[in-house]
């Protein structure tokens, strides 16, 4: 068709701020160990479930 456009992309709204991404960093580093904690526990508890059953059978 030799039509041409242009787009200007602007870094102004709808955008995370730096701090705001290290904030999200750092929440997300939180939560990854808490879920590691959580996991642990839930692993020794499924261990203690089928020891117990062993001993049942």
């Amino acid at each position: 068709s030799g039509k041409s456009e242009s787009i200007t992309i602007t870094n102004e709204k709808g955008r995370l701020s730096k701090e705001e991404i290290e904030c999200m960093i750092k929440e997300a580093k939180d939560f990854a160990s808490e879920d590691k904690a959580s996991h642990a526990c839930t692993e020794a508890l499924n261990s203690l479930s089928s020891f117990v059953y062993s001993l049942k059978a």
